[in-house]
């Protein structure tokens, strides 16, 4: 029995000392890239008042009562008008579209070289509207940032996560004040309005949206699964209202 226990702590040490082995090289090699990229005279590439074209692109889809803020923040960016190209990339299906268009007129005439692009499907979802608008772009330099993590939270949050906002789509009376006072920009009335949970990853679960229901539609749990409002108790549309037993 001792002999199993020996040879189990050699090959957990043996995998460890493989495993610092390779980082080490790993270092290593960074290292050596690292003291031979200054040994490199330094180069201009650009004059010291180049000021590069910019492509900005806001992906947006059902984003109704927020867009109008997003739209008001871009556009007040300290850059010249004349390098700074905006494109709205738009995939609504509600009245997010009419909203857009009309905010979009209103910046053109201030001399805002904004774009509103829409495509007739949703194919790729947010990265198909990239690089649909991207092949459009006039910008000199392109940058993504992505957060793989923001796909772990979202799983967290929507299964197991401790701290939730949920909702009585029944007594929702689409005030607007959820969506309004939301500081991540997240459109909480379209929830509020369908019963349906926020289980977004952007969702801080600070309660300010529970704060101001004025009917106590929201509600920000933080106990046990046991006993919060059903996700779907009932869906509210522009027709009919829909009961889920």
């Amino acid at each position: 029995m001792l002999d199993v226990f020996v040879n189990i702590i050699v090959v957990l040490y043996t995998l460890a000392i493989i495993f610092v082995l390779f980082h080490s090289l790993f270092d290593a090699h960074l290292i050596f890239h690292y003291l031979r990229s200054h040994r490199k005279k330094s180069t201009t590439i650009y004059k010291q008042d180049f000021t590069p074209f910019v492509t900005i692109q806001l992906p947006v889809y059902n984003e109704l009562h927020v867009v109008e803020r997003l739209l008001d923040a871009v556009a007040a960016i300290d850059y010249p008008k004349d390098k700074l190209e905006i494109q709205v990339l738009d995939d609504s299906t509600d009245e997010t579209s009419v909203v857009i268009s009309r905010k979009i007129l209103s910046l053109q005439q201030q001399n805002i070289s904004i774009e509103h692009i829409q495509r007739c499907n949703r194919e790729g979802f947010k990265a198909g509207a990239l690089k649909h608008a991207l092949s459009i772009a006039k910008g000199e330099f392109w940058c993504r940032f992505g957060c793989p993590m923001a796909a772990v939270l979202g799983i967290f949050q929507k299964f197991k996560s401790k701290f939730r906002i949920t909702t009585n789509g029944g007594q929702c009376i689409s005030c607007g004040n959820c969506s309004t006072h939301c500081e991540m920009g997240i459109d909480v009335r379209w929830y509020a309005q369908r019963g349906q949970n926020i289980a977004r990853a952007s969702c801080v679960g600070c309660g300010i949206c529970a704060t101001v229901c004025p009917r106590g539609v929201l509600k920000l749990e933080n106990g046990k699964e046991e006993g919060r409002i059903n996700d779907k108790p009932i869906s509210i549309g522009n027709n009919n209202i829909t009961v889920h037993l």
